[in-house]
């Protein structure tokens, strides 16, 4: 072996051995691995721009309600109600239909990743599979953090401003 293959091989993973494959497969692959990851990598900054303009309102109506204690009436109090629960609802439903896109497009990133791995004859360490199955088979709401997150603090918020107007 030349100075230069041991070099190289001294580089490569014990774990890479990369097999003659069809580049322009590998390369749809790719394309199509990317578009799902980025699908989802860039609907998390706008899934949570909107939720910090939910909290911002939900803020200013308890900020309104605190400030004008006498805006608080019998009417009020079960309008603030009825509408809390209206878009404390309607936000769950919304965060509930992120983390099932966001799911589709994990796990398509994800099996594409592997079909790229399995075409250059790529395999995991015995540590990185067991983490990767322990992942995949984890619980839907561990998986799905910042959507359990976002739907925790718009509870938290709604649960509070119906009980600023009922106790003042």
């Amino acid at each position: 072996m030349s100075e230069d293959e041991n070099k190289m091989s001294d580089q490569q993973p014990s774990n890479l051995r990369v097999k003659h494959f069809d580049k322009e497969k590998f390369e749809a692959l790719e394309v199509l691995r990317k578009s799902a990851w980025e699908k989802f990598s860039s609907r998390r900054p706008l899934e949570w721009k909107a939720c910090l303009a939910l909290w911002a309102l939900l803020a200013a109506v308890a900020a309104i309600l605190l400030e004008g204690k006498d805006l608080i009436s019998s009417v009020n109090r079960i309008v603030v109600t009825v509408v809390g629960i209206i878009i404390l609802g309607i936000h769950i439903l919304w965060l509930i239909g992120l983390a099932r896109a966001t799911t589709i497009d994990q796990n398509a990133e994800h099996d594409l990743r592997n079909k790229m791995l399995d075409e250059i004859d790529f395999t995991w360490t015995d540590k990185t599979k067991q983490s990767m199955a322990k992942w995949h088979s984890g619980n839907w709401l561990l998986k799905n953090w910042s959507q359990v997150t976002q739907g925790a603090i718009t509870m938290v918020l709604v649960v509070f401003l119906i009980c600023l107007v009922w106790l003042n």
